[in-house]
């Protein structure tokens, strides 16, 4: 089973998209941050991430390179 991780302050649109792909048969994590990406980047490794390019508290831009350099 596939792991993605939700990175979405808007919870309208990270609930449609949670239920949408958990009931397509993936594991879905979700984070409403930047630091709660960072911890669960770090503990699942996801096969896939949706990122929102406006965070609260970083830019999604910044956070994209930083998960590529890992």
């Amino acid at each position: 089973m596939l792991t993605l991780l939700i990175v979405e302050d808007n919870p309208e649109v990270a609930n449609f998209v949670q239920d949408f792909l958990g009931r397509n048969g993936f594991n879905v994590l979700r984070a409403e941050t930047g630091a709660r990406a960072h911890e669960l980047f770090a503990q699942t490794q996801p096969d896939l991430i949706i990122l929102d390019l406006k965070l609260p508290d970083i830019r999604g831009e910044t956070l994209c390179e930083e998960f590529k350099r890992v």
